[in-house]
């Protein structure tokens, strides 16, 4: 039963968990809110990563995001990053 949700949320959420960490940029750190994709992050130096453990880039990972979520441990912090996920190469 879970496997089929999960394969639908790798299809619609692979890769929309990644946010920009600008922290260790030359011009320093920038809020995240404004770098919404990769192409202005990198163009401040920053990093274009992984902001959280739960994730749908695979099967595996979509089953253990969709046991958080049904035990309702931490189901809100999965919902927040599904909110404000970006696709790769999405500008807004």
């Amino acid at each position: 039963f879970y496997l089929v949700f999960a394969i639908l949320g790798v299809s619609l959420f692979k890769g929309a968990f990644y946010a920009c960490d600008s922290s260790d940029s030359p011009n320093g750190p920038s809020t995240n809110a404004t770098l919404s994709n990769e192409s202005d992050c990198k163009d401040i130096g920053g990093e274009w990563k992984l902001i959280s453990d739960s994730n749908f880039d695979n099967a595996f990972h979509a089953l253990i995001a969709l046991f958080q979520v049904s035990t309702l441990e931490g189901w809100t912090d999965v919902m927040f990053d599904a909110v404000d996920a970006r696709g790769p190469g999405e500008t807004q």
